[in-house]
């Protein structure tokens, strides 16, 4: 049998399709995460051990007893919600990330898993970013996220391999929907409501298909430490005005939808290469943006998220101040 598997916040977005890959593969898998959404997303499984725990729990140290590799995708997505006090962000978002690693180095974990984000990059004024980029955070959360990268990478050591992801904006179906994010958002308004809502236009957002994503996560598990050991990777394959984007989904729909300029308060935008990652990984993208976007489009018509409009389910902001407080 392959190494044991932890990933955190196994029952979100990206993790529970990890965790479903990994199953797949024949790893042994545990998850730890407050099911805001639902246990029922995970399936029962002989290889899977489901945990409802809160990353800040010190017990958290007696699962790492037998644990190979972690992925630590727990945490505040996006910046903190309303009745979600911005100390408990930093309280998940930081303090527990920095816990986290001295767990790993205590247990002997071998490899730990960051996604970041792209979002450290802010409004850049480079035409196109790379990991040698500075960053320039502009919210909570990317500054959150900037802090992290520099503890985990401060922690590493030849035993444990710690290497950071900065994913771009992640769009697809999930058995755990989000239609919080950028392109999901936009497929949901143009389908149910057959009108877009664009701020900013011309800001470039780069993205990443969720199964490309999962992809490259299973591919990091078996590269050799040496060679991922102390890197970050962009992980962005497709950078894209926000106004073409709206414009390709609205022709995808097939109906007619209208496109609406309004004001926005994100001012982010990046133009991002992922160069790096296809030349020391070898990895190239399989799926793109509209591959998403037709997924999404199949799931509706089929009327699997006939509550898109309604329910707190596919939104972070609404669901998770429900559920977290101070420690």
């Amino acid at each position: 049998m392959g190494p044991t598997i932890l990933v955190s916040g196994g029952a979100g977005y990206t993790g529970s399709m990890l965790v479903m890959a990994l199953l797949n593969k024949g790893y042994r898998v545990k998850v730890v995460d407050l099911m805001i959404y639902g246990r029922e997303i995970l399936p029962k499984h002989p290889l899977l051990e489901v945990y409802k725990m809160d990353i800040r729990d010190s017990k958290l140290v007696s699962l790492l007893f037998d644990v190979d590799v972690v992925f630590h995708l727990a945490g505040v997505s996006n910046d903190p919600g309303e009745g979600l006090e911005p100390e408990i962000g930093y309280q998940i978002n930081v303090e527990a990330v920095e816990s986290l690693v001295n767990m790993c180095n205590d247990m002997g974990v071998k490899k730990l898993f960051y996604p970041s984000s792209c979002s450290v990059y802010g409004n850049a004024t480079e035409k196109i970013v790379t990991e040698e980029s500075i960053v320039h955070p502009l919210t909570i959360y990317a500054e959150c996220k900037a802090r992290c990268e520099e503890i985990i990478l401060k922690n590493r050591s030849n035993s444990l391999c710690c290497t950071i992801l900065r994913p771009a904006t992640v769009c697809g179906v999930s058995l755990r929907q989000r239609f919080d994010l950028l392109v999901n958002s936009i497929v949901k308004e143009a389908y149910f409501k057959h009108e877009i809502n664009v701020s900013g236009p011309y800001r470039i957002r780069p993205g990443v298909n969720i199964l490309d994503l999962v992809d490259l996560y299973l591919k990091l598990i078996e590269l050799p430490a040496h060679q991922i050991n102390g890197q970050i990777f962009n992980v962005a394959f497709e950078n894209q005005k926000i106004r073409d984007i709206a414009c390709s989904i609205a022709t995808l729909v097939g109906e007619d939808v209208d496109i609406n300029i309004i004001k926005g308060e994100d001012k982010r935008s990046y133009q991002v290469s992922s160069k790096k990652l296809q030349k020391i990984i070898g990895f190239h993208p399989k799926k793109t943006t509209k591959d998403a976007v037709t997924d999404l489009l199949y799931a509706m018509t089929k009327g699997k998220f006939d509550d898109a409009l309604t329910s707190s389910q596919y939104y972070n902001r609404k669901r998770q101040p429900l559920y977290l407080t101070k420690y």
